[in-house]
C-alpha cells in the first residue's frame, strides 16, 4: 500500500518514514530495515519501468527538483491557513494532550506523533515551492485527526468535550459544500457541453487542467504546468522553453487555451500564468466564455480570426 501510494503521490513518502521511525522506536530495528529495504526496491523497479515506458521519467524528476523555494509562497500558504481558525485551535490543544499522554506511557500515541512532526517537516518545503497550496499540510492534517481519535477514549470527559467542540466549526466548511455543491453542478455540466460541442480531438490545447485534455480527447502541451512554467521563470536568463511558449501562442498553434479565471484577470494571480503569458493570450486569442471544471473557474479562449 505504501508503495502504490508514493506512486500516486510524492507526498505519502512521510507515512513510510513515519513507520521506519515508530518501529526504530519499538527496537524493532531489523524489521525496519526490512520495510523500508522492501518499499525501496519496489520503488526502483517501478521508476526503471516507468523510465523504460516513457523514456522521460527520470528527467522529469529531475526537473522537478530545480524548482527553487520562495519564502514569499511559504508565507502566503501559512497566512491562508491561520485563515482556517478551526485546524489552528484544534492543534494547539491536541498536540499538548498527545505528547502529555505519550509521556503517560501510551505507545500507541507514537505513530501519529511523529507522523506530524515529519510531515509538518516536510510540509515547510512542499509549501515554499511557488504554485503549492495548504493542500500538502493533509497529511499532517491527518495524523492530527488520527491522534485525536486515538486519544478521547484515554482522557477525562471535560477534556475530551473541549477536544470535540474545538474541532465542531469545522464542520461549517463541509456544510457550506454539502450547500453549493448542488448549485455548482449545473454549472459543471454545461462546461463539460460546451467543450465537447467544439471539435478539440487529437488537437493541441493548452490548459492547467490536464482534465480537460482527458475529457475533449485533445493533445495536451504538458501535464504539469505549475512545474514547467516556475522552473523556467526561474530560470537566468530565461528559458528558450518559455520563449517557444510564448511563440505557439503568438503563432495561434493552440486550438484552445483554458486558463483559471483568477490568472486570466491579472488581478489575484499570479498563480501559474505570468502576466507576460496573458497578456500574450489574450492578444492572439479571443476570451469565448467562462467554464466551471474540477471545481475551478476557467476563462476559454479561442484563436483570434
Amino acid at each position: 500500500i505504501s508503495w502504490l501510494a508514493l506512486i500516486s503521490k510524492e507526498q505519502a513518502g512521510v507515512f513510510v518514514l513515519a513507520i521506519f521511525a515508530y518501529l526504530c522506536t519499538l527496537k524493532k530495528t531489523k524489521l525496519a530495515f526490512q520495510f523500508i529495504g522492501a518499499w525501496l526496491a519496489l520503488i526502483a523497479i517501478s521508476i526503471i519501468f516507468m523510465q523504460l515506458f516513457t523514456h522521460g521519467f527520470v528527467e522529469h524528476l529531475t526537473f522537478l527538483s530545480s524548482v527553487r523555494k520562495n519564502s514569499t509562497v511559504l508565507l502566503g500558504n501559512i497566512a491562508s491557513l491561520g485563515l482556517d481558525f478551526a485546524k489552528v485551535l484544534s492543534a494547539f490543544i491536541i498536540l499538548p494532550i498527545g505528547i502529555f499522554l505519550l509521556k503517560n506511557s501510551k505507545p500507541i500515541l507514537k505513530l501519529p506523533l511523529i507522523l506530524f512532526l515529519i510531515s509538518i517537516s516536510v510540509s515547510y518545503f512542499s509549501m515554499s515551492i511557488p504554485a503549492s497550496n495548504i493542500n500538502h499540510l493533509i497529511p499532517a492534517i491527518f495524523s492530527l485527526s488520527w491522534l485525536m481519535a486515538l486519544s478521547l477514549d484515554r482522557l477525562p470527559f471535560w477534556v475530551s468535550f473541549l477536544v470535540v467542540a474545538a474541532s465542531c466549526p469545522t464542520l461549517l466548511q463541509i456544510s457550506e459544500i454539502a450547500r453549493y455543491g448542488p448549485q455548482l453542478l449545473p454549472f459543471a455540466q454545461k462546461s463539460t457541453a460546451k467543450l465537447k460541442a467544439i471539435d478539440l480531438k487529437g488537437k493541441p490545447v493548452l490548459t492547467d487542467d490536464p482534465y480537460l485534455n482527458y475529457l475533449t480527447d485533445s493533445q495536451p502541451a504538458f501535464e504539469d504546468c505549475a512545474t514547467f512554467l516556475n522552473v523556467w521563470a526561474s530560470r537566468e536568463p530565461r528559458a528558450e522553453s518559455l520563449d517557444e511558449l510564448l511563440n505557439s501562442i503568438k503563432s495561434k498553434r493552440y486550438a484552445a487555451i483554458i486558463i483559471n479565471s483568477a490568472d486570466a484577470s491579472e488581478k489575484n494571480g499570479p498563480n501559474w500564468w505570468s502576466p507576460l503569458i496573458v497578456r500574450q493570450i489574450k492578444q492572439s486569442y479571443k476570451k469565448d466564455g467562462e467554464l466551471y471544471c474540477s471545481g475551478w473557474e476557467m476563462d476559454l479562449f479561442l484563436p483570434r480570426p
